[in-house]
Parts: structure tokens; sequence; C-alpha cells
């Protein structure tokens, strides 16, 4: 990008308040851009309050965009129903996500006639391709991608370069998270060996068993395919899933953890909770179980892998 454009430039660049965004946008606060929009979509992430104060701080607008219903009605509902399992491993997550964040932040590039969008995903991480891949398909008339695509700044000094503006909270953390109602998934740092790691247990927020003899019998009731109750009492599919994430997690339930592929036939390991997910998608199984026949079952399990 020729620097001598940049007043002629508006930038919206996605948001999650983690240490890659954070670079990104310090370095584009620091020039001249005619505007500069940092997007935070929300999709449940309960850890958000550091958004703003950075913000602030770097002086660049802040937008965050509740799409909670969204996401759980357009994305996750048909996940439910499609039995999206990766490889018949774990819940399909990130996959569900990103063509959402993709949608909403183009909306606000084109609302507030920006023509630069940015997000800060590398060549190791899929979340290239599939925000990539999304706003090329919504047909963003544009500039977009990551600078860190072939980036080879490590987070040690991302963290150092973020120490100048007080933002020291941001050089512990050493893996790369992601957050929605859905699911909580950690990658890179330790976890780029798959054959030695530890991974702290504090990281873990839902999936945690309780001190006590925990015991809870729930009821779900699904209607034409969604569930629509627990125990008999009604509520959305937002808190359905939140409070599932908090029953279910107490009993430790809901950890998954696998290689993903990456192009090249490349695999990374990925660290993922999904009480919720875990307990939903069993539930919807028995159903089709009980109400499907067999060959039918089966030709929607092949067809669903592929």
């Amino acid at each position: 990008m020729n620097p001598s454009n940049n007043q002629n430039k508006g930038i919206v660049t996605l948001f999650s308040g983690g240490l890659d965004s954070s670079y990104l946008l310090a370095r584009l606060s620091k020039m001249e851009f005619r505007k500069i929009i940092a997007v935070a979509v929300d999709l449940g992430e309960e850890d958000n309050q550091n958004l703003s104060m950075i913000t602030d701080k770097l002086g660049v607008e802040l937008k965050i965009i509740d799409a909670k219903v969204y996401f759980a009605k357009n994305s996750v509902i048909p996940a439910i129903q499609a039995q999206a399992i990766y490889l018949n491993m774990f819940p399909v997550s990130s996959s569900l996500s990103r063509p959402v964040i993709a949608k909403k932040s183009m909306q606000v590039a084109i609302d507030n006639d920006c023509d630069v969008l940015l997000h800060t995903a590398n060549q190791s991480q899929n979340s290239l391709r599939r925000l990539n891949g999304s706003i090329q398909s919504l047909k963003f008339d544009g500039y977009y991608g990551s600078p860190y695509e072939y980036s080879a700044i490590s987070r040690k000094e991302k963290a150092k370069f973020l120490e100048k503006f007080g933002f020291s909270f941001l050089t512990n953390r050493k893996l790369s998270g992601d957050e929605n109602l859905w699911c909580r998934e950690y990658e890179s740092g330790e976890l780029d060996n798959p054959e030695s790691f530890c991974l702290n247990e504090s990281l873990y927020k839902w999936s945690v068993k309780s001190k006590y003899n925990h015991k809870d019998r729930i009821k779900l009731t699904f209607k034409n395919g969604v569930p629509v109750a627990i125990d008999d009492k009604s509520t959305d599919i937002v808190k359905l899933i939140k409070l599932l994430n908090y029953r279910i997690g107490l009993s430790g339930v809901g950890r998954y953890a696998g290689l993903e592929h990456l192009p090249n036939q490349e695999k990374v390991l990925e660290i993922r909770e999904m009480p919720a997910a875990s307990i939903l998608l069993n539930s919807f199984k028995h159903l089709e179980m009980a109400i499907l026949t067999t060959p039918l079952i089966m030709e929607k399990s092949r067809m669903g892998q592929i």
C-alpha cells in the first residue's frame, strides 16, 4: 500500500482485542488514513472488556456488532441439523463463524465508504482462506486480506511493540484464541508441537468439573429440528446454548483436541471446548436414529462428510 495515498483510503480492520489484531491496529493508527474503523463482531465472546480501552488509546473508532442471534440461527442450527463434525472427530466451529464475521464487517466497510478490509489470519490458520473466500464470494469491491499472510513477525516482537502503548497485559498471551457461543478454541504457540505440549487448565471456562459430586439430568425439546426448550422451559437459541455450556461443562464434557488440515497436507493442532455442541449434536443424532430409516441415516452421514 502506497503511504502517499493513505489519506484517500478508509480502512475497516477486524478487531478481537488480542495480540495480532491489536498490533495491526497500533501500526495503522500511526499512518494517516482517511478513516480507520476497528470492527468486533460479537458472536458470544465473554471477555471483550479491553476493546474500547485499546481503541480509545489508539484514537481509533470502534464498532461492536451484536451478531449472536444471527450466528445461532443461520450457522449453529444448520450445523446441528447437518451433524457438522469434522471427520467425525470434533464439531465444526470456525467454518461457521468466519462467513458471518466477513459479512458483518464488510457491511460496515460499505456503509462507511471504506475501500480496505483487513484481518489478521496467517498461512498456518485456515481462517485465512475462510475469511478471504467469504469476502470474495460476497463480492467486496475493494482491497481485502491479511498483512500477516506472509509475515515473519513473531508474537514476542508484536508484544514488545505494544508495550510502548501501555498494553503490557497482551505480552503474556502465548496462544492464539478464538471464542464464540458455540466454541472456545486455541492454536499456535506451544500447540505448534502436537507431540509435546501442556495446556494450562485455567484456559478452560466451560468444561470445568465441579468440585462437588455433580449430577444433572437435562431434558431437551426439539421442534422441527430446532432446540427450543430445556426442562420444558422455552428459551431462545442463544440463551439455550449458553445455559448448556455451563450445565454440561460442569461435568467436564465437551473438550476436543485434534489435527486440522491445511493446504498441501500440512496439519495443525487445535484445542476446543464445546459442551453445548457436544450435547446438542448427540441429542439430535439420537432423534434421527429414532425417526429416520437406516439407509437414509447412512447416506446423510456419507454426504455430510463430503
